[in-house]
């Protein structure tokens, strides 16, 4: 999935190469684990019913919601400097807001995170992307989309020129030697050299340094200050992962615990042209476990968080880069400042590119809002 309003970039280049996409369901439910929605949402955070017929957790969260977006205009200077902790502190946020509405819609969707490391956010990155999780731009069901034919597609359509592709190879290590990058690769089979330009590591930070002994320590230590969480992801049929009354199911189900949340996405709806037989959910960080024999695949995944430290490590990579006769480069979601997603991916590849010297298309550039 993507945002087609805050991602310019990832747009135009999936329509350079094209990948097909069509808008996705916006619908949303938020319940407490076993029990029925309290809220359900087809766009926006706004409820459907006057105020005055629902709860008055759901009216304070409405309230709230209203605060937090007329504060987002004035930015950077309403969270400049702060955690999002820290600025949900000093505006005076409802727990109510916070753990019923704000921290379910970001741990397990866009920052795929644990609360901890919700509360350490910077505040001003994170509010400058509420606008369109939260705001008017949701009322538009363009504004979120997903490639039709999935990740595979674009993974595809991507490498069609490129002429050598290894699959199944460790790189065992990567050194520069008299301006060229030594790389020794092992199939399995055997080990081979080459030796290229440049290197473009396009790895999590934190495996990078598993085949590059050529790293200085100031590099080493910088890959290794990004940190990660394990999210676990699991697809499956358990009914029970989604809110107790099936007709308040919608597209996006948040399901709260006291200290954490999880989303359990029903994809008879986020895939509605695939067959399925039966209801068949992804849930993201699963609050109770699903049994086996419910359970259709299970992975464990990678994602990097952000905290204040991580804008001295995002202008380090960029100092490596301007470094002269640089060969090799760092490539990732996680290298550039903003929340580690798919433009924030391909911004930093374009800035590679444009330090290697590499013309870039016009339809692209590092600095397009």
């Amino acid at each position: 999935m993507f945002n087609n309003a805050e991602w310019p970039n990832l747009v135009r280049l999936y329509d350079h190469i094209g990948v097909e996409y069509v808008p996705v369901d916006l619908s949303k439910s938020y319940s407490f684990f076993g029990e029925k929605s309290f809220l359900n949402l087809d766009a926006s955070y706004r409820p459907k019913l006057s105020l005055s017929l629902l709860s008055k957790n759901v009216r304070q969260i409405s309230a709230d919601a209203d605060k937090m977006m007329s504060q987002v205009s004035d930015l950077p200077g309403v969270g400049n400097g702060l955690t999002l902790r820290e600025y949900l502190n000093v505006n005076q946020f409802s727990d109510t807001f916070v753990f019923e509405f704000l921290y379910p819609s970001l741990s397990s969707t866009v920052c795929t995170c644990s609360y901890q490391a919700l509360d350490n956010y910077p505040a001003s990155l994170l509010l400058n992307s509420l606008a369109g999780i939260i705001g008017n731009d949701l009322s538009d069901s363009r504004s979120l989309m997903r490639t039709r034919f999935g990740s595979l597609d674009v993974a595809r359509r991507l490498a069609k020129n490129v002429a050598d592709i290894r699959f199944g190879t460790t790189v065992v290590s990567a050194t520069v030697e008299s301006n060229q990058v030594k790389i020794v690769f092992d199939n399995g089979e055997r080990q081979s050299e080459a030796s290229f330009d440049h290197l473009i590591v396009a790895t999590q930070a934190n495996q990078s340094s598993q085949f590059l002994p050529a790293l200085t320590e100031v590099e080493r230590n910088t890959l290794n200050s990004f940190q990660y969480e394990n999210i676990e992801t699991i697809i499956h049929t358990d009914e029970s992962q989604m809110p107790a009354d099936q007709s308040n199911w919608a597209h996006f189900n948040f399901v709260i615990c006291p200290e954490a949340s999880m989303c359990s996405v029903w994809m008879n709806r986020f895939n509605h042209d695939s067959p399925f037989d039966g209801n068949v959910f992804q849930t993201i960080s699963p609050i109770n476990d699903v049994a086996d024999e419910q359970v259709l695949t299970r992975e464990t995944l990678q994602r990097p968080i952000v905290n204040q430290a991580s804008a001295k490590a995002w202008e380090a990579i960029a100092s490596f880069h301007r470094e002269p006769d640089r060969r090799i480069w760092f490539c990732g979601s996680y290298a550039t400042s903003g929340v580690p997603l798919l433009e924030s991916g391909l911004v930093s590849s374009l800035n590679v590119a444009e330090a290697i010297g590499i013309e870039i298309p016009e339809l692209l550039s590092p600095s397009l809002v």
